[in-house]
């Protein structure tokens, strides 16, 4: 699922609010045999993030998953951008922000909320997998990104399906510099 480009966020109960992270989208699939990685464009770089891989194995306790995150790359401390992905002496923390499938059952179906409330059961964060944080509060999270030097804003209405390779009205990114192509300070 895509992001929409908006030029402000909307407000109110049924929307959450993610930090805009400058990464490798990744989806995760895992299995008790195996883990693959694979960018947005369908490449495969399982190879590229061996320590990720053997995390992940930990981290859904050998289930048959699919997870949906965001592959970072930190530059020093809590700095990240996408150019610190390709770098190989980089800390990497593969941010997952959406369980899609569990058990070989697809979960795309069911309400953002629930597929949340599903992946924070199922996975156990290490030092190279974490949960992206939320927060109800769109003010509260900007403030928290833009301390952070982060890119912006994610908005996900909490009823929403997840609908994969499409953009919808339903996940929204707004950036702080809408020109900016990754994160400077």
């Amino acid at each position: 699922m895509l992001l929409t480009k908006a030029d402000t966020l909307p407000v109110g109960g049924d929307w959450i609010y993610e930090p805009k992270l400058d990464g490798w989208r990744i989806l995760a699939y895992t299995s008790p045999e195996q883990t693959t990685l694979v960018t947005r464009s369908e490449r495969t770089c399982t190879s590229e993030f061996p320590v990720i891989v053997d995390q992940l194995q930990v981290a859904v306790h050998g289930l048959s998953a699919v997870l949906d995150g965001e592959m970072l790359g930190f530059i020093e401390g809590n700095q990240h951008n996408v150019h610190a992905v390709h770098k190989k002496n980089t800390r990497k923390v593969y941010c997952v922000f959406d369980l899609l499938e569990l058990g070989g059952e697809p979960l795309i179906r069911y309400p953002w909320q629930e597929r949340r409330r599903l992946l924070e059961e199922v996975l156990t964060p290490q030092d190279g997998i974490q949960l992206c944080e939320y927060d109800s509060d769109l003010k509260a999270m900007q403030e928290a990104a833009q301390e952070l030097g982060l890119e912006g804003v994610v908005a996900k209405r909490i009823t929403s399906r997840y609908s994969p390779g499409m953009r919808s009205k339903n996940w929204y990114k707004w950036k702080f510099n809408p020109h900016a192509r990754g994160w400077k300070r």
